[in-house]
This record gives C-alpha cells, structure tokens and sequence, in this order.
C-alpha cells in the first residue's frame, strides 16, 4: 500500500483516504472516497462543498477513527451513506448515481445487515388476518379513500413490503390494499399440499370477498403482473381496472435477452459471486452484502441507500423454503396468447426504460398482446418504477383511476367471458404434435 505524510502534522497516511487519521486534515475538501457508496463527480462535489461544508467536516472528524476494519467502522460507512442521500434531498441537488453510471464500489469486508424497523411499523399500518383456505391465513393491511385498489408484489418471493412507503401517495384517492401471498412474507404458515398459480389467483378472489369489495383496481408489478393477467381472465368481474407495472409476460412471448449483466463490472460479479457462495452468511447478510457491491444494477435504474438495502435485505424477500420451486416450474407454462385481444378492462402498462429485468424489445411486445391497453413509458426507471419516478407514477395512477368509468359495460364483458370460453375449449380440443 502507497502512504503520504500529512502536510499539517506529518503522520503517515494511506494514499486512499479522506483525512488525516491523526488531525483530521482533510486531503480532497468536497469529495467523498471513491469507494464510498456514493461516487461524486467533480462538479457535484465542488456543489456539496459549497451548500453543505458542515456537513462534510463532520464526516472528515468522523472519518479520523475508522481506518480499522472493524464492526463499529463498517456501521459508520453504512450510517455515512444514508446521512449523504438525505444531505442530497435536503439541498435539492439533482444529481443520483445511476446504473448508467457504471460506478464501481467493492467492499473488501462483509457487512452486518443494519438494524432498521419495518415501513409498516413507522407508517403506522395496522395489520390483520385473512382467512382464505382453513388454516392458511394471508396477512393484509390497508390504507386510504376511494375506488379500492390491490398491490400485487413481485418475486416469486417477494413481499407487500416493497411497495412501503411509496404507495401511500396514492391513499388521498385510493384504498390501497397491500398483502401477502401464500409462502411468503407474514402470512400464517402452514404445511399443506405446496403452491401453485391457480391457488394465488384464487386466494386473490377469497381475500376481496373477505374483505368485502365489490370491484377493485389489481395492480401488478413483475411476477405479481403475471398474477393479475391470470386474475383479470378468471375475476373479470371483479376488476374495474388492470394496471402491470414492469410485468412479467404471461404469454410466452419470445424475448431477446436479458440486459441484467450489462453493467456490471467483471470485479463486481466476482465479488457478488464470492458472496453468495460463502455459506456462513445468512441469507439477509448475502443479499444485502451483495446489492452492496453492485448487484442491484441488475434491475435498478438509481443506487439504493443502505437503509433501502436493509430493507430490501431484512422485510421484502422472504418466502418458505418450497415456495419458490413450486411456483418457477409454472411460470414458463403459462400462456394467455390472445386472451386480451377483446378484453374490455380499462388496462395501462407501465414500463421503465431502463429496466434491465428484460431487453429494450419487451414493453412493445408486450403490448402487442394486450392490444387495448396503453402503454406508458418511464425514461429514467428501472423494475421499480414507482420509486424511480414517484411524481410521474403517481400522477398517472391518479389519472387512470379518476377516468375508470362508474358502470361496467355488461354487453361487453359479456363478449369477452364468452370469447374465453370459446379459447379454453380450443385449447382443450388441441392436438398435440405429431
């Protein structure tokens, strides 16, 4: 390791830090260590010097201590990362890393997953238990005024919890119903016969009857979207609205293929694949030391602070052990090729530009087999589209479900159940292949 001498008190210090470990004289005044989880450029820091010099004094003292490789400096990098996201909102500064960025952050240590309490706890959610199939009990929670509305999250595995807090813009004209599949998440577990897609679709249907909603707005977002195309086809009735966010295609659309390595750095994968395989890691602690040291760029369009990564780490994938087994063997199977064709459900499709889940073909393609529906794209989004761009998002959730009409058109719902019907037949009178 290259060392200098410090030019104020003459301790010798290593070439990669920001201050002097004995008085604290700082090197780079403005800039942040180029392997802290933010990488500032020039004129960025040049800004943050001038608007928050403060703050960064404040860092440089507590910087002094933590040329060790302990526990206790690892947390203060952590706490340093979400304080510096949290000086960027408070100035108003603009500037957010991105994927497009290609910024490389490899930590050398493995870290503790941060202690942080669950969004649903800090928003005051008040949880409940809802009976859908004798023992199994789904955990929900809900929020807001207005036309009801169901959030349907991703995986195969994930929870309700990564739609906290940015859902709660939408409770000044929605009630937002936010859940746990079966397997995943809070809900009740109970051993039984495993998990299917037809067993979600219709534990959806048990859960709006419990909860007594007459017609609601099914929102899906990645797996969750093929979930609401499979609930729309059998619940017509029920959906007054059909919103895919970033969905999955449930029609086995061939895609080009996937972007999800694009961007990262070859020490990036080998640093993530050395985590994953280092099994004294818990499960948590692989997943956040991973999105730590660049996985998230494999659907994410903005770097996440360390408080989103614990938890995304901690609360949003969780799942029972059989779960995820289950459920991937059917994913493939399903196709609703041209079930949508006369849909009448008012439906928009929501995609980010950057959404590396899948190639720059998928949102037209995807449109093509719902061809009623209006496609809108996000020019600065990832997957997580809500949080990338929460005004735009948000706007048009607002637009598209003050424009839901206040009758279902029965004449036309008519055709379409009818149509499908005639689809499944053709489906089950098909030959198989010679």
């Amino acid at each position: 390791m290259a060392y200098r001498d410090c030019p104020k008190c003459a301790a010798e210090n290593s070439l990669d830090e920001i201050c002097c470990w004995s008085c604290g004289y700082q090197y780079f005044p403005g800039l942040l260590r180029a392997d802290r989880p933010r990488d500032w450029s020039r004129e960025f820091g040049e800004s943050l010097q001038k608007q928050s010099r403060g703050f960064l004094e404040e860092i440089g003292k507590g910087l002094a201590g933590a040329l060790d490789n302990s526990k206790t400096s690892l947390e203060r990098i952590a706490r340093e990362h979400s304080r510096t996201a949290g000086v960027e909102r408070n100035l108003g500064l603009t500037h957010r890393e991105t994927v497009l960025d290609r910024g490389v952050h490899i930590e050398e240590t493995i870290l503790e997953v941060p202690k942080v309490p669950r969004l649903c706890e800090t928003l005051g959610m008040r949880g409940q238990r809802i009976n859908v199939d004798g023992g199994c009990n789904l955990y929900c929670e809900v929020e807001g005024h207005g036309v009801p509305m169901v959030l349907i999250n991703g995986g195969p595995g994930g929870t309700h919890h990564v739609f906290h807090p940015h859902f709660s813009r939408a409770r000044d004209f929605a009630k937002v119903m936010y859940y746990d599949q079966r397997g995943c998440g809070l809900w009740d577990y109970q051993p039984g016969a495993g998990y299917s897609i037809d067993q979600a679709v219709n534990d959806l249907e048990k859960l709006r009857t419990a909860l007594k909603i007459e017609r609601w707005v099914v929102l899906g977002w990645s797996y969750g979207g093929l979930l609401a195309q499979c609930y729309a086809i059998r619940y017509s009735s029920a959906v007054n609205g059909l919103i895919l966010v970033a969905a999955q295609p449930a029609m086995g659309v061939s895609l080009n293929r996937t972007r999800q390595y694009d961007f990262l750095a070859q020490e990036e994968r080998e640093r993530i694949r050395e985590i994953y395989s280092n099994s004294s890691l818990y499960p948590a602690q692989q997943l956040f030391n991973a999105h730590f040291n660049g996985d998230w760029k494999r659907q994410g369009y903005y770097r996440p602070t360390t408080e989103e990564l614990a938890f995304a780490a901690l609360y949003e994938w969780n799942f029972d052990p059989g779960f995820r087994s289950c459920i991937c063997r059917e994913v493939g199977a399903v196709d609703l090729a041209g079930a949508f064709d006369e849909c009448p459900i008012p439906t928009i499709l929501v995609e980010g530009r950057w959404d590396l889940t899948w190639n720059t073909d998928k949102p037209e393609r995807l449109s093509k087999t719902v061809p009623r529906a209006r496609l809108v794209m996000f020019e600065k989004s990832g997957h997580s589209v809500f949080a990338d761009e929460p005004e735009q998002f948000f706007g048009l959730l607002r637009e598209f479900i003050r424009a839901l009409p206040t009758s279902t058109d029965v004449a036309a719902l008519g055709r379409w159940k009818k149509e499908l019907l005639a689809r499944e037949e053709r489906l089950r009178n098909r030959l198989p292949l010679l």
